[in-house]
């Protein structure tokens, strides 16, 4: 069961909580243990400039009887701007984002440089640049250069 409660108080601003909890278990698995989550989000535009951000937090429970018994609780949040340059369809992006796990070796903090190119409202080219810092010798702990397409409708 979960849901999501957003408020608009002035054009432009935007602030929302979610929340979810549910019953899990892997493929065959019983007792099923907890699952709950919850959430909080928020998002500004005035002009060319767009402000976000999100904070999440997960927690499964414990279950003795699982291939995985130790649950845990994984926390995580970024915060990003954007502008769009006036008369053209370019916006470059800045992001920094923070995930913290039960599992020290999944920790990671983030910065983000990139570009989006909009061929239409529902339509962005993006190209990006993350410095990655997580534990030495994992895959958190490269950088990456990402090429991506988004398409919504």
């Amino acid at each position: 069961y979960g849901g999501r409660f957003g408020l608009l108080p002035i054009p432009g601003l935007e602030f929302g909580v979610s929340a979810g909890t549910s019953r899990l278990a892997a493929p065959g698995e019983l007792p099923r243990r907890s699952y709950n989550v919850a959430g909080a989000d928020f998002a500004f535009k005035r002009g060319g400039f767009d402000l976000r951000g999100e904070y999440i937090q997960q927690r499964v429970g414990d279950l003795a009887t699982s291939a995985a018994p130790q649950g845990g609780t994984w926390k995580t949040w970024y915060t990003q701007v954007a502008y769009g340059i006036p008369s053209t369809k370019w916006e470059p992006v800045v992001r920094y984002g923070d995930f913290n796990s039960p599992h020290g070796d999944q920790e990671l903090r983030q910065w983000g440089l990139g570009l989006n190119y909009w061929f239409a409202p529902n339509a962005v080219g993006k190209i990006g640049y993350e410095f990655n810092r997580g534990a030495q010798g994992t895959m958190n702990d490269n950088d990456r250069l990402l090429l991506q397409f988004a398409y919504g409708f």
